[in-house]
């Protein structure tokens, strides 16, 4: 995990190939923390092709937290267009998306100042009626609105999000702050 939070995805393919050399088996938190090595290194097809190896390692069936960094990874890189094809692997694999992975996409579209997509994103979190939206949902929209110059939209979330029974943090009151002093 260190190795790819540096981004030394060589030196972290090394690691895995010796654990294979010495016959020890990877589990899942192994090859979770390569693909997050390569995807956090912006090697995309890497960690892709590691989930599908996964796949076919016994007792290796990428979980949701495996999902999550990938998803996380394309939302770094801006590689959008990979999430709904990793969605509908997770669904066939029989994986729930999770509020960490929704939060995951809203979070990604708004630091990309996608919002329509960020919008979407939360829809289908509140349509997901197994996930509810939290201080990290909110802290996302109420960050990408109010870092956008967008203090109607920002003011209206914080709202809405107070009546579905989230309550603001000490992070939430700085993000409105910033952004009603426009230091963002």
């Amino acid at each position: 995990m260190m190795l790819g939070k540096c981004r030394q995805p060589a030196a972290a393919t090394a690691l895995f190939k010796v654990l294979l050399s010495e016959r020890l088996k990877p589990t899942v938190d192994v090859y979770t923390a390569l693909v997050g090595a390569y995807g956090y290194s912006g090697l995309l097809d890497e960690a892709l092709a590691t989930v599908d190896q996964m796949k076919g390692t016994a007792g290796c069936k990428p979980d949701e937290y495996t999902f999550s960094v990938l998803i996380n990874c394309c939302s770094k890189l801006r590689r959008f267009d990979r999430i709904p094809a990793i969605l509908d692997e997770m669904s066939y694999l029989g994986l729930q998306c999770n509020t960490v992975i929704h939060n995951t996409i809203i979070d990604g579209h708004g630091k990309a100042g996608m919002l329509e997509e960020m919008e979407n994103a939360l829809s289908n979190m509140l349509e997901d009626e197994n996930n509810v939206p939290d201080i990290y949902t909110m802290n996302s929209i109420i960050w990408a609105y109010g870092n956008h110059g967008r203090i109607n939209e920002m003011e209206r979330w914080y709202s809405e999000f107070q009546l579905m029974g989230v309550e603001p943090d000490t992070q939430t009151f700085n993000i409105m702050v910033k952004s009603y002093d426009g230091k963002y």
